[in-house]
């Protein structure tokens, strides 16, 4: 960037991207015709490699050990009902043990889920939902498809959508005092923009991309759009004696600038937000910042949303670079955090700027305890102030 008395001139890059899973719990199966022709499936003769067998399943079956859940016993031997016949109609071998015995079978699943902490609500929703009959009809249809290897979903709209821009900032800020100690300012931003755009349907997909076909990559999926942005704020210097400290208010994107989407009439918006912070500086040295995202903002990944509180702490000793360090966490979203950290340098009217950031969270990837972080981001800035 290059400042100019209190004018401001920066041009800068950024890339913002999401995939987004969409799913359609509406389902739409192929028609189906249940029969018993197909070669039967058989439950009850594993085979294994040393020419041994191990026939069927042994189930204890006994008494209910749980009366509570008498009448949930009741709905559960209707519901084993409904499989047997459903899977006997598909041409599988059901052992003549748990065809005599649907009481026994379904004492032995309610003892043995209590027996390993399964809640009395929990076990009674699981067997209302083996008793829905438009869940019994998915399965059942589900499974047919299966076995006749048509599992096509009609007018399935489940979905992974990615879309993102990268855009170049070109901006011009200004800023005047208005009164004492009151100053205004705006930024005026062209952005010159590039979307990406593809609505991967996961059960209707027939189209294709070749990904060594640039040209067919970018009409399919890329589309050039620029936009204008606004940011406005304003600033007061308070009469607090020793440490010079300023209060501020901040809106950016006023004007929520949109970019276009290659094949949708969808579009990305940069969403509006304000943000107030609080600076002191001790002796021109020492500065502590304090900022606060007023509102909550959407973001490209469906479910994160951003709203920072942002602490920072910088210490301009003479002669020597400029040191900062800072924290944000993320209010909108649990356990989002950042550490930042960074390095100043002017050399005449050249400002140098190193910073970073660094997720805290860590990865172990190897057996000695060796610890990565998840997530470390570093950045270059270079600005001529005249």
């Amino acid at each position: 960037g290059v400042k100019i008395k209190n004018f401001a001139f920066s041009v800068r890059n950024v890339s913002n991207i999401g995939l987004k899973p969409y799913i359609d719990t509406g389902f739409s199966l192929s028609t189906y015709t249940v029969t018993s022709t197909p070669a039967p499936l058989v439950l009850n003769s594993l085979k294994f490699a040393d020419g041994g067998s191990y026939e069927g399943v042994e189930i204890t079956t006994d008494t209910l050990k749980y009366p509570q859940l008498e009448s949930t016993r009741d709905e559960l031997v209707n519901a084993i009902g409904w499989i047997v016949s459903t899977l006997e109609n598909f041409g599988v071998e059901i052992p003549s043990e748990v065809k005599s015995n649907y009481e026994g079978v379904a004492n032995a699943l309610i003892n043995l889920a209590k027996d390993n902490g399964v809640s009395d609500e929990e076990i009674k929703n699981a067997v209302t939902q083996l008793n829905d009959k438009n869940l019994q009809e998915l399965i059942t249809t589900f499974v047919n498809n299966m076995l006749n290897k048509n599992s096509s979903f009609v007018n399935n709209e489940s979905a992974l959508v990615l879309k993102g821009v990268n855009y170049t900032e070109i901006s011009l800020a200004t800023s005047y005092e208005i009164i004492d100690n009151l100053f205004l300012g705006a930024v005026v931003k062209y952005l010159i923009g590039k979307t990406v755009y593809y609505n991967f349907k996961v059960f209707q997909e027939k189209d294709t991309i070749d990904f060594n076909d640039i040209a067919e990559f970018e009409n399919k999926l890329v589309r050039n759009s620029q936009a204008v942005g606004i940011d406005v704020g304003t600033m007061y210097k308070l009469p607090v004696p020793v440490v010079e400290t300023s209060v501020g208010l901040v809106i950016k994107n006023l004007l929520e600038p949109e970019f276009a989407l290659a094949s949708t009439d969808e579009k990305l918006k940069l969403p509006r937000q304000m943000s107030i912070g609080v600076s002191g500086k001790l002796l021109k040295i020492i500065s502590l910042n304090i900022d606060y995202d007023l509102n909550k903002i959407e973001t490209f990944v469906e479910g994160y949303d951003v709203q920072n509180l942002g602490l920072g702490l910088e210490i301009n000793p003479p002669f020597l670079p400029s040191l900062r360090v800072g924290y944000i966490k993320n209010l909108a979203y649990e356990n989002d955090q950042l550490y930042t950290f960074g390095l100043g340098i002017k050399i005449f009217v050249v400002n140098i700027d190193i910073v970073g950031a660094m997720y805290p969270q860590e990865t172990k990837i190897s057996k000695d305890l060796t610890l990565f972080a998840n997530n470390l981001s570093i950045g270059f800035t270079l600005g001529v102030t005249f």
